[in-house]
């Protein structure tokens, strides 16, 4: 049974669960609701708790707490654990991972970015700025003056926004390198490479599509991730498996050029996909953490 929420962010699931080899219901979590967990616990062998977003509301993951308390199954990703994957507490989380670079990042208010402005005590720059709750950088900027800073907050209205500290991630060659690696109960599974030449990438705005280098360069990533993430990064990833302590999530990361694991994003909203066209050769890798993760649900129902 996976519980899902139409007004909150949850994690993909639909390339998850495709042609597995068990059967899903999917439970609605809506916030305010009485949700009967007794008509709940013959429907299922194991829940997946999909709620994953706390920027798109924390009423939404009480409600799905609420329900996973009143049940004795399984729990992939427990409701409890998904609060501290927010920036601000992931930043705090991971501050000191050793090999690992977790750029401090604010949670703050327009008004009160305006107010510190006024007060001559904005932060220094440059800093990246987002409104919560947003991915895939959309409504994010990376701005070096007061003035976009201010002009950024004042166009988010009530939004409450994150700053985080900027720190260049460039490799050597002047590309810009961003790994996906999904955590599956105790296992790393590397999911893609993405490479820009500006500092905000996402695989889908790159050239990769028509660089053949670099589609090689992300295919022997995947086949061979420990030829880039030696074992003082791969130490470092562990560390944060073990710190953020999720069933199923993402981390998106670069290296800088000391060889130290830059951190972008930890949540369990990672997207995974099977629409690869072109890219055929991270197939083969999206299945392996399908079936990473339907054997951790085979083996945790088993041992209910």
């Amino acid at each position: 049974m996976m519980l899902f929420s139409p007004v909150g962010g949850n994690t993909p699931y639909e390339d998850l669960i495709k042609d597995s080899g068990f059967d899903t219901d999917v439970y609605v979590i809506l916030p305010g609701y009485s949700h009967d967990g007794a008509a709940l616990q013959d429907k299922a062998d194991i829940v997946v708790n999909l709620v994953s977003e706390p920027d798109r509301g924390m009423d939404t993951i009480d409600a799905s707490l609420e329900l996973v308390d009143q049940l004795s199954l399984p729990i992939i990703n427990h409701p409890s654990r998904i609060a501290v994957t927010n920036r601000e507490e992931i930043a705090r989380l991971l501050a000191d991972v050793p090999a690992a670079v977790m750029p401090v990042t604010d949670l703050v208010k327009p008004a009160d970015l305006i107010a510190a402005a006024e007060a001559g005590k904005l932060p220094a720059m440059p800093v990246i700025v987002r409104q919560s709750g947003f991915h895939g950088g959309e409504r994010m900027e990376l701005v070096s003056g007061e003035a976009e800073l201010l002009g950024f907050a004042k166009d988010a209205g009530e939004h409450a926004l994150y700053l985080t500290r900027y720190v260049d991630y460039s490799s050597a060659d002047g590309h810009f390198r961003k790994y996906r690696f999904i955590f599956v109960n105790d296992e790393i599974l590397p999911y893609h490479l993405a490479i820009g030449d500006v500092w905000k990438v996402h695989h889908a705005s790159t050239r990769m599509a028509e660089l053949e280098w670099m589609r090689q360069e992300e295919e022997t990533f995947l086949n061979h991730p420990d030829q880039v993430f030696g074992e003082r990064q791969m130490a470092a990833l562990d560390e944060i498996r073990r710190r953020v302590g999720l069933d199923y999530f993402g981390i998106d990361c670069a290296l800088d050029r000391h060889g130290n694991v830059v951190i972008f994003e930890v949540n369990a909203t990672m997207l995974i996909h099977l629409h690869n066209e072109g890219f055929e050769y991270k197939n083969p890798h999206v299945y392996r953490i399908k079936r990473a993760f339907e054997a951790m649900l085979e083996a945790r129902a088993k041992k209910n």
